[in-house]
């Protein structure tokens, strides 16, 4: 089952944010969470049995130079779940809720390592058409 998140998966995303890497303290997940439910974005779970195997998280962004779109913040199925159509779903989750706000793309970034999501991607009617380095600075 795929439905809206809620501040009670908290546990369950702070786990599956682990997945991809990241180790946010749960009270700034909780604080993140709260912002992301009351804005404009988007967060789905995907539920077996009561329990959340799987998330994804669009933004919806906004520029002069591109189409008005969302951009996946984050997919994960935990391990043990994987191989199994979840990803999928959650895909077309939240390509029906960018539908359904008039959104015209659907747009992610993929660590290049990353092969076996790559191949997710491309399975799932997503193309590369663009490679660029990412920067940050800490405030």
């Amino acid at each position: 089952m795929i439905r809206k998140a809620t501040l009670s998966d908290v546990p369950s995303l702070t786990e599956l944010s682990k997945v991809l890497g990241y180790t946010l303290p749960e009270k700034d997940f909780l604080s993140n969470l709260t912002a992301v439910l009351e804005g404009e974005n988007c967060l789905f779970v995907a539920e077996i049995d009561s329990k959340v195997v799987g998330y994804i998280e669009g933004s919806i962004y906004r520029s002069i130079l591109v189409t008005l779109g969302v951009r996946v913040m984050g997919i994960a199925v935990l391990p043990d779940f994987q191989d199994r159509g979840i990803g999928g779903e959650l895909l077309e989750a939240l390509e029906n809720w960018a539908r359904a706000k008039g959104l015209a793309q659907v747009s992610l970034t993929s660590g290049e390592q990353r092969h076996l999501a790559h191949d997710f991607y491309r399975k799932h009617g997503y193309e590369e058409y663009h490679k660029q380095l990412k920067f940050g600075k800490w405030l």
